[in-house]
C-alpha cells in the first residue's frame, strides 16, 4: 500500500489558500493577468524555473494563444500524484461556444466535463491543469501535473 503524504495546514491557511485558488481561476477565466501580481509570491518559483514576472508573462501568452476567442469556462478539482506529497490540481477548460452549438447536440445540457478527461477536439476545447504550493498567504509555486486523479473526500480526514 502506498503512503500518501500531505502538507498539514491550519484552518486559517486553508481559507487563504482556497481564496488564492479561486482568485487564480477568476484571473485566468477573465484574462485579468495584472491581478496575478497580488496573488504570486515575490520569491516563488513557477513552472520549474520562472520568477514571478516571467510566470505572469508566460501565463498571459499561453492562455491568450490557446484560448483566444473561447469564453465559456469549466473548472474541476483533483489531486496530483506526481509530487513528493498530495496537492490539489485545478483544471480549467475553455470551450468554443460556437463549435459546441454547431457540432455537438445538447452540449450545454449535458454534464460538465469530468476531471482528467481529454479535451474535446470536436468543439476545440482547450485544457490547462495547474498545481499550487502556498507560502506566506501567496501562491509560491505553480506546476503542471502529469499524474492526477479526481478529488474525493471519502476516506480523507481533515488535517
Amino acid at each position: 500500500m502506498e503512503n500518501i503524504r500531505y502538507i498539514k495546514t491550519t484552518n486559517r491557511e486553508r481559507v487563504i489558500n482556497s481564496f488564492l485558488s479561486k482568485s487564480f481561476i477568476e484571473t485566468i477565466r477573465y484574462k485579468k493577468f495584472e491581478k496575478l501580481k497580488d496573488l504570486l509570491h515575490d520569491q516563488g518559483v513557477y513552472f520549474q524555473s520562472k520568477n514571478k514576472c516571467e510566470a505572469i508573462l508566460y501565463l498571459e501568452q499561453i492562455i491568450n494563444q490557446k484560448a483566444n476567442g473561447k469564453f465559456n469556462v469549466y473548472t474541476n478539482h483533483g489531486l496530483t500524484m506526481d509530487l513528493d506529497f498530495v496537492n490539489e490540481v485545478i483544471e480549467i477548460r475553455f470551450i468554443d461556444c460556437i463549435n459546441a452549438f454547431l457540432y455537438q447536440d445538447n452540449y450545454f445540457n449535458t454534464k460538465a466535463p469530468k476531471f482528467g478527461s481529454n479535451p474535446n477536439k470536436k468543439i476545440r476545447e482547450v485544457l490547462f491543469r495547474f498545481c499550487f504550493e502556498f507560502k506566506d498567504g501567496k501562491i509560491y509555486k505553480i506546476s503542471t501535473p502529469s499524474l492526477f486523479k479526481k478529488y474525493s473526500t471519502e476516506g480523507i480526514n481533515q488535517n
